[in-house]
């Protein structure tokens, strides 16, 4: 079938159909923008959940990249749908479509996010699909995590088969890994101009990144100074098996421990050598990152 792609999705049930009515109840949701989450990766979609579902998305060119620069008709579409619904004033709308004409620019992503805050995500997903717009999708980035996709159009999805997962974790080993996600605060974001990351999002462009030893002492002036109560259980129970992101200026040297700061702050307190850590090239960073990050 021309236009279409074979995609997967994990799930502890079968699902029959797809819908939304379950939106933000999935892992990592919303990270990528609002929608049911696919990914071409099977053995990806085999860590979610006891069943696949291998399922055929049609439009695919109605999918917009999750970064890509937001359409100056799309945005004009919305802004006129906005002032009819009493949503913004006559005089919001102007100034924003003068930014835009003076070459303001805002990716689908943010722009979904600024809108979800506004009218809420409902009537955000009637506005995009309206359009034609039915989700957003996440490139590899040359790793083989393959094409993630928000898909917020149920219409486009036909579920091919379910097969039960094989390759399922044991229930100790998901409880563990959550254990550690939640200490580390998997949930961190920053924010700059109306833009804003997920700690999320960083792991995954920076997965091929290679893990490597570095010398605590190297780290010790830029970790942060983390007290409290609160902090220390925080420390104390850190898990130095998972590398600490490092972001580097363009000479190597060390511009910001971007997360893993309890896991630096443990190691010193253990007269550690080493730090498990992976070292990421700040200007190797997508734009929006490097805008955020900066």
């Amino acid at each position: 079938m021309s236009n279409s792609i074979v995609v997967y999705h994990g799930s502890n049930v079968k699902i029959s159909k797809f819908t939304l009515d379950k939106l933000k109840s999935g892992q990592g949701t919303n990270d990528w923008g609002i929608g049911i989450y696919f990914t071409t990766n099977p053995d990806l979609a085999s860590k979610h959940g006891k069943f696949v579902h291998v399922v055929t998305i049609t439009q695919e060119d109605t999918i917009k990249v999750w970064e890509d620069v937001a359409s100056k008709d799309f945005l004009i579409y919305t802004l006129k749908r906005l002032v009819n619904s009493n949503k913004i004033s006559d005089d919001d709308a102007k100034g924003f479509l003068q930014e835009i004409n003076g070459g303001a620019e805002i990716g689908y992503l943010d722009f979904m996010n600024y809108l979800e805050g506004l009218v809420g995500t409902e009537e955000t997903i009637r506005v995009f699909t309206d359009f034609g717009i039915n989700g957003l999708k996440v490139p590899s980035y040359g790793s083989d995590d393959g094409v993630f996709y928000a898909i917020a159009n149920p219409n486009i999805i036909t579920i091919d088969k379910v097969v039960p997962n094989r390759k399922q974790e044991s229930l100790d080993s998901i409880r563990k890994s959550l254990r550690a996600l939640l200490i580390e605060g998997l949930d961190d974001s920053w924010s700059d101009g109306g833009k804003t990351v997920t700690l999320r999002q960083l792991l995954r462009i920076t997965k091929d990144v290679p893990v490597q030893d570095v010398a605590t002492s190297e780290l010790v002036s830029k970790v942060l100074s983390l007290d409290g109560e609160d902090e220390v259980d925080k420390i104390e129970n850190s898990d130095l098996q998972y590398p600490i992101l490092v972001l580097l200026n363009d000479d190597e040297s060390i511009r910001t421990i971007i997360d893993g700061n309890h896991r630096v702050q443990k190691s010193i307190k253990n007269n550690l050598p080493t730090v498990k850590a992976k070292l990421i090239k700040f200007n190797s960073l997508p734009d929006n990152f490097k805008d955020v990050l900066g």
